[in-house]
C-alpha cells in the first residue's frame, strides 16, 4: 500500500474517529476490576511507525483490555496474582479500504505484541502478550471489505458509477470508500469518505464527501476499496500468577498495558494465506530513524484536563502530540492517570506517563495481624501462594497457640526480551511445627482451627480478624495449669519439581509457492535443517501449567542454496515473517503457532563472491501449556514451519515456504509424576529435495566441514534461486505486464 494514503489519513487528525464510531454499536464488556472503566474496554493508544519502500509514516492504534485480576483480599506485599480476559484491537475502516484498493486480497489478519504490568508501582512482574489474530475473509459483499473494479467519479461530485447494476449493495451504506494506487500518489477521494446511499439497483452510490480529483482513469474507472471497521478479539488471555503485590494495606495492586512493541497487518494477498505484512513499530518508545530497524510504538494519550502525553517522532510531518483525539471523543483512548511525571518510562523520550489500570486486586487492610484481649494472643503471618499442596494445622483446646503457617518465597517472574533465557521459578516450602505454651493463670478454650492452602491462594475469612472467646467462668483465685500433650502433624510429602532442557534437529521438507508467478507442477521443493531448543518447567508437571522458556529455532541454509540466489542476481534478502507450530500431547491447547521474523540483509560471501553457508538462530517468546490431566506425560514436537517473503524485482514477488519435519521431531518430554519416556527424532542427513540442495555442508571455500557463524543481520532463505531460474523468462514477461498496468 502506498504510504501516502496513510499519511493523508493521519493528516486528518481527530476526524479519524468517524471510522471508530462504528465500534460503539456493539459495546464490549467492561473490565470487572477496572476502576472508573467506561462502558467499553479500557483502551490504550499506541502511535506506531511503518517504513516501507523508503517512505515513513506514524499511525495510531487502539489496544483494548477487558480483564479481571484475582484473587482479591490478599496481602499488600509479596502475594501472587494473575489476570484473565479479552484483548480487542480495532482496525479502522479507512485503513482497510486503502489496503483493498491497492491489493487484490482475500483476507487480512492482525498481530500485536505488548507488555502487561503494574501501571503505578503497586505490583511487580510482567506478562508479554504476543498474538496473531485469525485472519478475516475479504473480497465479497458479505465480508468486511472488498475491491470495486472500474468505478467512475468526477471532481466535486459525490456520485460513484459502477460498470453494471448490482455492484453496490444496500449493506455498503455507512462503510468507508477509498482510492489508493501503487503508481498514483494523488489524493482523489478523502480517506474519511463513507457511503450514504445506494441507487439505480446498485449501479450508483453516493459519497459523504465530494471527490477531491477526477478519476485517475476517467475512461475505464479506478479500483476503489470499500470497508467497515474490523474488531479483532482474543478471549483467551491468561497471564498466570506472574504478578506480585507491592502496595499498601487496604489499597489496590493495579495492572494494565505498560509497553507496546508492534502492531502488524498480516496475511494480505490474493490467495490465502497472503504473504504481505505491514509491520508498524518493532520496539517500544519513539522512532530512532526512518528505516525498518528504527521504527517503534509509543504508548501515549491524554491525561486530566486534556493534558497531552508524549508525541511520536519522525515522518514527513512529525506529530506534536498523541494522534488520537482527546477523551471523551469517540475513538479516543481511556484517559491517562498522568500524562507527564508518571510511573512508566519509555525508550528515547523523557516524558513519563501513568496509564489507566485495566484490572486490580484488593489488598487486605492491616497486613494480616489482629491482637485479641490481653489474656490471649494469636498472630497470623500472611500466607503467600504455594504449589498445589494442602497443609492442615490443628490447635488443640485449652492451650494458647501461636501458629506460623507454611511460608513460601513467592516466585519471582521476570519477562525478558526475546533472546534471553529465563530460569523457571524454584519454590521452597518450609513448615514450622506448632509450638504449645502452657498457660500460667488462665484456661482459654479455642475451637480447633483449620487453615487450608489452596493451589494458588490462601484466603482467611474474615481476612484480618481473629476472634478469641474470653473465659465464661468467674476468674478463680487459684488456677491449676492444665497440660495437654503436644499435637502431632503428619509431614506432607512434597514432590521436588525442576526444569528440564530439551532439543532436537531435523531436516524439514519444504514446498515453495507464489501467488504472483507460476512455479510449475509439481512446485519446487527443498530441505532446510531445523533445530529447536527449549527449557520446560515443571518436571514432573503433576497436572500443573507448563512453561517453555528460552525457546529458540535455528535454520541452516547451505552455501550452494544461497549461491544459486547470487547467480540469479539477488544479493540482499528482506525481513520475512515466519511461524513455528509446536504440538504437545496431553494438553488442552494441542498446538500453538509462534510468530517471529527472520531478519534480512546481504547474503554473506567470501572474497571471490561465493556464498557462505548461513546458520540463523532466532529466540522465541515463552509459551504456556495446560496438561489435560496429571497422569500422562506431555511430549513437545515440531508440527510445521512457514516462511514468507516479498522480493523487489521491478515489482513485488511474494514467496511462501511451507515446511514439515521428516518423520518425528520430538524435542522435549515432561513426565506427569516422574521421568518421561525418551523423545524420538529423525536426525539430519545429507538429503536433497526438489530443485535446490539444502544439506548441511561446509561454506564454499572454507574447507572446514562446518558452517561459519555470521552476524545477526545476515539472512537467510530463499528460493529465489528456484523462482528466478525455473520461472525465469515467464516472470520477466509477467513483471512487464504488471508494471505496465500500474502506469
Amino acid at each position: 500500500m502506498k504510504l501516502t494514503f496513510i499519511q493523508r489519513l493521519a493528516a486528518y487528525g481527530g476526524a479519524i474517529t468517524i471510522a471508530l464510531a462504528m465500534l460503539s454499536g456493539s459495546p464490549a464488556r467492561a473490565a470487572t476490576d477496572a476502576p472508573g472503566a467506561p462502558p467499553n474496554d479500557v483502551f490504550y493508544e499506541a502511535d506506531c511507525a511503518l517504513s516501507l519502500a523508503g517512505q515513513f509514516i506514524n499511525a495510531p492504534y487502539l489496544l483494548g483490555l477487558n480483564i479481571n485480576a484475582t484473587p482479591d483480599n490478599i496481602a499488600p506485599t509479596g502475594a501472587a496474582f494473575g489476570a484473565t480476559g479479552t484483548v480487542e484491537v480495532p482496525l479502522i475502516a479507512p485503513v482497510i479500504a486503502g489496503v483493498v484498493s491497492s491489493f487484490t486480497t482475500v483476507q487480512i489478519g492482525l498481530k500485536t505484541e505488548f507488555t502487561i504490568g503494574s501501571t503505578d508501582g503497586t505490583a511487580t512482574g510482567t506478562f508479554v502478550y504476543s498474538h496473531q489474530f485469525p485472519s478475516v475473509p475479504l473480497g465479497a459483499a458479505a465480508n468486511a471489505a472488498r475491491r470495486l473494479i472500474g468505478i467512475k467519479y468526477t471532481q466535486g461530485s459525490t456520485l460513484l458509477t459502477a460498470k453494471a447494476a448490482g455492484v453496490f449493495k444496500a449493506t455498503d451504506i455507512g462503510k468507508s470508500i477509498a482510492y489508493n494506487s501503487l503508481s498514483d500518489p494523488v489524493s482523489r477521494i478523502n480517506p474519511l469518505t463513507t457511503i450514504t446511499a445506494i441507487s439505480n439497483a446498485g449501479l450508483n452510490a453516493t459519497m459523504s464527501l465530494p471527490a477531491i480529483e477526477n478519476a485517475h482513469d476517467p475512461v475505464n474507472g479506478d479500483n476503489l476499496g470499500i470497508a467497515s471497521t474490523i474488531n479483532f478479539t482474543d478471549s483467551t488471555l491468561s497471564t498466570g500468577n506472574v504478578f506480585t503485590t507491592n502496595g499498601s494495606p487496604g489499597g489496590h495492586a493495579n495492572i494494565g498495558i505498560i509497553s507496546v512493541k508492534n502492531v502488524s497487518e498480516t496475511n494480505i494477498g490474493a490467495t490465502a494465506p497472503g504473504s504481505l505484512t505491514l509491520n508498524f513499530g518493532g520496539k517500544p518508545g519513539t522512532n530512532t530513524g526512518s528505516t525498518a530497524a528504527d521504527t517503534a510504538c509509543l504508548q501515549t494519550g491524554f491525561g486530566p484536563g486534556g493534558a497531552p502525553g508524549p508525541a511520536q517522532t519522525g515522518g514527513t510531518t512529525p506529530p506534536t502530540g498523541p494522534l488520537l483525539p482527546v477523551p471523551p471523543a469517540t475513538g479516543a483512548a481511556t484517559p491517562l492517570v498522568l500524562a507527564s511525571g508518571g510511573f512508566i518510562a519509555q525508550p528515547n523520550t523523557a516524558a513519563m506517563i501513568t496509564p489507566p489500570p485495566a484490572a486490580h486486586v484488593i489488598l487486605t487492610g492491616s497486613g494480616g495481624t489482629t491482637t485479641a484481649p490481653p489474656t490471649t494472643s494469636v498472630t497470623t503471618t500472611p500466607p503467600t501462594t504455594t504449589p498445589p499442596t494442602t497443609t492442615v494445622t490443628t490447635t488443640p483446646p485449652t492451650t494458647t497457640v501461636t501458629t506460623t503457617p507454611p511460608t513460601t518465597s513467592a516466585p519471582t517472574t521476570t519477562t525478558t526480551p526475546i533472546g534471553v533465557t529465563t530460569t523457571a521459578p524454584t519454590t521452597t516450602v518450609t513448615t514450622t511445627p506448632p509450638t504449645t505454651t502452657p498457660p500460667t493463670t488462665t484456661v482459654t478454650t479455642t475451637p480447633p482451627t483449620t487453615v487450608t492452602t489452596p493451589p494458588t491462594t490462601v484466603t482467611t475469612t474474615p481476612p484480618t480478624t481473629v476472634t478469641t472467646t474470653p473465659p465464661t467462668t468467674e476468674p478463680p483465685t487459684t488456677t491449676t495449669p492444665t497440660t495437654e500433650p503436644p499435637s502431632t502433624t503428619t509431614p506432607t510429602t512434597v514432590v521436588e519439581q525442576g526444569t528440564k532442557a530439551g532439543s532436537a534437529t531435523n531436516v524439514n521438507h519444504c514446498t515453495y509457492s507464489s501467488p504472483d508467478v507460476d512455479l510449475g507442477s509439481p512446485p519446487p521443493t527443498a530441505n532446510i535443517t531445523v533445530t529447536i531448543a527449549t527449557v520446560g518447567f515443571p518436571q514432573p508437571h503433576l497436572g500443573q501449567t507448563i512453561t517453555l522458556s528460552g525457546t529458540s529455532v535455528e535454520l541452516t541454509f547451505s552455501a550452494e542454496f544461497l549461491q544459486t540466489a547470487i547467480a540469479a542476481g539477488v544479493t540482499t534478502l528482506p525481513d520475512s515473517p515466519a511461524s513455528l507450530t509446536i504440538a504437545a500431547t496431553n494438553t488442552t491447547q494441542k498446538t500453538k503457532k509462534i510468530n517471529f521474523t527472520v531478519p534480512g540483509g546481504p547474503i554473506p560471501t567470501d572474497g571471490s563472491g561465493n556464498a557462505k553457508a548461513v546458520k540463523v538462530k532466532i529466540s522465541l517468546p515463552n509459551t504456556t501449556w495446560t496438561p489435560a490431566n496429571g497422569t500422562d506425560d506431555v511430549v513437545f514436537s515440531e508440527k510445521s514451519l512457514t516462511i514468507a517473503t516479498a522480493l523487489d524485482v521491478g515489482f513485488l514477488v511474494h514467496v511462501d515456504i511451507v515446511c514439515a519435519p521428516n518423520g518425528s521431531m520430538q524435542f522435549l518430554a515432561l513426565g506427569a509424576e516422574g521421568e518421561a519416556a525418551p523423545t524420538t527424532t529423525i536426525p539430519p542427513t545429507n538429503t536433497q529435495g526438489g530443485s535446490v540442495t539444502t544439506t548441511t555442508v561446509a561454506a564454499a571455500g572454507t574447507g572446514t566441514g562446518t558452517l561459519p557463524r555470521t552476524g545477526a543481520n545476515v539472512v537467510l532463505f530463499l528460493v529465489i534461486a528456484a523462482i528466478l531460474i525455473d520461472a525465469g523468462f515467464a516472470m520477466v514477461g509477467f513483471g512487464r505486464r504488471r508494471i505496465h498496468r500500474f502506469e
